[in-house]
């Protein structure tokens, strides 16, 4: 998978993503094409299982968000940003 559909075309850097325990969506860290020479960008995002629906779920141009994980119950994502671990 190189990235979620339609939205390769506006990152540069897809790092790293993680499925939902039931498989329907997945969360990703990427770096939006306007952020590509800030070298603290890393945004999170989530997607649908086909790609579609992608959604900022962090969005911070001053820290570097990355490394999405699920809870077992799918209700949290856990994420390393520059500052510490963020729930």
């Amino acid at each position: 998978m190189t990235g979620p559909r339609g939205y390769c075309e506006l990152t540069t850097r897809f790092h790293w993503m993680n499925w939902s325990p039931d498989g329907s969506r997945f969360v990703f860290d990427a770096c939006l094409m306007e952020e590509i020479n800030n070298p603290e960008c890393t945004d999170l995002f989530i997607a649908d299982r086909d790609g579609s629906g992608v959604t900022p779920l962090v969005r911070n141009p001053a820290s570097y968000s990355q490394s999405p994980t699920w809870s077992p119950d799918g209700e949290w994502i856990a994420y390393h940003e520059n500052c510490g671990l963020s729930l």
